[in-house]
């Protein structure tokens, strides 16, 4: 397990010299070992680190405290949803493409775990292998920062 600090990055741009304009979207600036580790993991899914990342819906003020990038995916989601605390401070993803639009009874494979701050992650590890092993790589990563750790390969029953 390897986990690295990561930054939001906006940009504003100046157009002939005038005041310089917030551009809405933003990036993860993450360290180039992580985005070396992370691309063999992406490519089977068509995905690059940095577009991966891009298209993450989160804002300066909403990006996560740490998202873990599993080594897979996984066919985990029920496990996810039955074990995170209740609302938004957890969200998954997949690695590959949702479909659009999204058929009925879709329900995604697991590549990533967004965890919006510490308490979110130490409850939910209360009962769950998987977020405990997510919290055993975070335990040393302070609750300011941003984190992102790629997570050893799951043991699942």
């Amino acid at each position: 397990m390897k986990c690295f600090e990561y930054a939001i990055v906006t940009s504003s741009m100046s157009l002939d010299g005038g005041p310089y304009i917030q551009d809405e979207d933003v990036m993860f600036a993450i360290p180039d070992e992580a985005e070396e580790m992370l691309e063999p993991i992406l490519e089977p899914y068509g995905q690059d680190p940095a577009w991966y990342f891009m298209k993450l819906p989160f804002s300066k003020e909403t990006a996560p405290w740490a998202i873990a990038c599993l080594d897979r995916e996984y066919d985990i989601a029920e496990h996810i949803r039955s074990h995170r605390p209740e609302g938004t401070d957890i969200l998954f993803t997949q690695y590959t493409q949702t479909p659009n639009p999204i058929p009925d009874g879709f329900v995604p494979m697991v590549g990533s775990i967004a965890i919006r701050n510490k308490k979110a992650l130490l409850k939910a590890s209360e009962d769950s292998s998987v977020f405990q092993k997510i919290l055993h790589g975070l335990e040393n990563c302070d609750g300011q920062s941003k984190w992102l750790i790629l997570v050893d390969p799951l043991e699942l029953e």
